[in-house]
């Protein structure tokens, strides 16, 4: 691989490092729009028949996105520690926009009773996680994200379940990763653990920090791997049936954006939990407003031009077959 092509890939990569923090963006929208997704999933589906090449070829990308990614995490922790509903609004405004992703799919499809059942069963899971979590934690101080810095042993096989959903969620259309640890509460905790630099000078954190990490970052790897063949798979066998189950999930994740462990807050003195909505203030309320509607209209046009790039390239593979 030419050194131009391989920092050009890493530069590529380096836009869907920015999409895996942010809840609600997919990196696969954003392999799409640099035309990265074939490159991706070409070197994925011929990595047990050309190991190395597939390597090659994926280690600029996985660089790039991986840099931008700890960047993003950082600037992400920073903006809750100071205004987490406005941030809340602005990843609400994001899976708002990438709707398009789904109704396109579904444009053909039939609505009928079991259609809406699919649809409404993903949206009461979706609005369910992030809602039941936030009621066990605030009535009875639970929430796996509390317990990260315990050093309990069930945190570690958390950790590999938790990357391994991440990145199943990474790749099916219209879902970021990073969405689905905010509705569980382990987004915020997650965050803060390994961006806290503080946390490496204490000798008792490194068995979470860098076994737990190696258990994440193993978890996303085989979840990766694996849901590129189980989702493609099933889009070929039940297409409509499965973007009509992501589509409510997508509406029920909505709720769980602004209903989560991560929107309770303890008070230091007296112990007591609280909604953070009752100390937000007027203009995080103004802010978040906006924030919502301005991502939403951004990420829809991109959704929209991916989706454009997408359609005109399989035309163009079209009118070559039949030539």
């Amino acid at each position: 691989m030419k050194i131009k092509t391989w920092l050009l890939d890493m530069l590529k990569g380096t836009t869907i490092g920015f999409a895996i923090p942010i809840p609600g963006v997919s990196g696969g929208t954003m392999a799409v729009l640099t035309g990265l997704f074939d490159k991706i999933s070409d070197a994925v589906s011929n990595m047990k028949k050309h190991f190395g090449e597939s390597i090659r070829t994926l280690i600029p990308i996985g660089l790039g996105a991986l840099l931008m990614a700890i960047i993003g995490f950082i600037g992400i922790k920073k903006g809750f520690d100071y205004a987490p509903f406005a941030l809340s609004s602005l990843f609400a405004g994001l899976i708002s926009g990438s709707t398009p992703v789904i109704t396109n799919e579904l444009k053909k499809s039939t609505w009928s009773p079991k259609a809406i059942t699919r649809t409404v069963i993903g949206f009461v899971v979706a609005a369910g996680v992030g809602i039941a979590s936030a009621l066990i934690y605030y009535f009875y101080d639970f929430s796996i994200g509390s317990y990260l810095l315990s050093g309990v042993w069930w945190v570690y096989p958390i950790m590999f379940v938790a990357g391994f959903i991440g990145a199943l969620a990474a790749v099916v259309p219209g879902i970021s990763g990073s969405m689905i640890m905010y509705l569980m509460g382990l987004y915020v905790p997650l965050v803060s653990l390994f961006t806290t630099f503080s946390n490496y000078k204490n000798s008792a954190l490194y068995g979470v920090i860098f076994g737990g990490g190696a258990l994440l970052i193993l978890g996303c790897l085989v979840g990766f791997i694996l849901t590129n063949v189980w989702m493609k798979k099933l889009l070929t066998v039940k297409h409509d049936e499965t973007y009509q189950v992501i589509l409510g999930f997508i509406l029920g994740s909505l709720i769980s954006m602004f209903v989560n462990p991560q929107m309770i807050k303890t008070n230091a003195d007296t112990g007591a939990r609280y909604w953070i909505y009752e100390t937000t203030p007027v203009w995080e309320w103004i802010v978040g407003v906006a924030l919502f509607i301005i991502s939403a209209c951004v990420l829809f046009y991109l959704t929209k031009r991916s989706q454009k790039k997408k359609e005109e390239k399989l035309a163009i593979e079209n009118v070559s077959k039949e030539d």
